[in-house]
């Protein structure tokens, strides 16, 4: 059974899963972040093969940010 690694970021009390955003819904495209009104895992939510990667991306997002502030966390779970 493989692994992949799920991106989110804590919000109050939410998880906002790391998503890829279409041209039809953000025309600068690039990422977005998305939760679900139930709890589970949004169907738009991306991943990462390896926790490797979803560090690399965390380190990504911390630097495009710039501050740093934002509460990234790496969920792991079963390849769907």
């Amino acid at each position: 059974m493989s692994t992949e690694y799920l991106i989110y970021e804590k919000r109050d009390d939410s998880k906002l899963y790391l998503t890829e955003l279409d041209d039809e819904n953000n025309p600068l495209s690039g990422i977005g972040f998305q939760s679900s009104s139930d709890g589970t895992v949004p169907s738009a939510a991306g991943s990462c093969p390896t926790k490797e990667e979803a560090l690399k991306v965390i380190a990504y997002l911390r630097e495009a940010v710039g501050d740093g502030s934002e509460d990234y966390q790496i969920e792991e779970r079963a390849a769907q």
